[in-house]
């Protein structure tokens, strides 16, 4: 009785880790679909990019080799620093640098605006799948758990899915500028992740550039 009592307990506690459990794993599931999709759809603009700024094919292609090279950078880059910044503040830092970066690149009226655009966009759009799971890591209970990283990660498949069919169809009646005003709907999303997840109280570390094993 007295195991039941405090497994019942315990169960409580669990539950109280992440207030709003849903709603923050369903934005989180939108973000993730949003980030994916722009990751997927925008090589199908690069024809109509090479004929718009008058470049060859060679220079178009570096918004997709920076903005690959820089996901990864920033993918990595948030993890390490979850141990010691908060995760709604750098949530916020992420879906804002992406968002604003969207609603530039689709102003960009020059090349090299919307390269150096696409490199932010990168550099926050990194963190939407590691600090995801790392969130979900932190607060919800090993029971959920499972479930919760099964949906994030279909979220990415979704995303990967939808990118090549709806940047299609964006790019051939919009044009490639609406591209950005998709993933810059990241910019309504991030005040509702900043307040649903928990204010969290971190010591300071430095930041460990070399790894662990160095």
């Amino acid at each position: 009785m007295k195991d039941a009592l405090n497994h019942t307990m315990i169960e409580k506690n669990e539950v109280l880790l992440l207030p709003r459990e849903g709603v923050i794993i369903t934005l989180l599931g939108i973000t993730v679909v949003l980030v994916t999709m722009n990751t997927a759809m925008f090589n199908l603009a690069l024809n109509d990019l090479s004929h718009f700024f008058n470049l060859p094919s060679s220079i178009i292609s570096l918004t997709v080799t920076g903005y690959s090279i820089m996901f990864a950078i920033s993918s990595i880059t948030y993890s390490r620093l979850s141990d010691s910044v908060p995760l709604n503040r750098l949530f916020a830092i992420s879906l804002v640098l992406t968002g604003a970066a969207s609603v530039i690149a689709m102003l960009s009226s020059q090349f090299w605006l919307l390269l150096v655009a696409r490199v932010v966009q990168a550099a926050g759009a990194g963190a939407a799948l590691s600090l995801s799971i790392v969130l979900l890591t932190r607060y919800v209970p090993q029971a959920r758990r499972g479930k919760s990283m099964t949906f994030i990660m279909s979220s990415v498949s979704l995303g990967f899915g939808l990118g090549p069919v709806i940047g299609g169809l964006v790019v051939q009646y919009l044009g490639w500028r609406y591209l950005f005003a998709i993933t810059s709907l990241l910019l309504c999303i991030a005040p509702l992740l900043v307040r649903y997840i928990p204010q969290e109280s971190l010591p300071k570390r430095p930041f460990d550039l070399l790894g662990p094993y160095h």
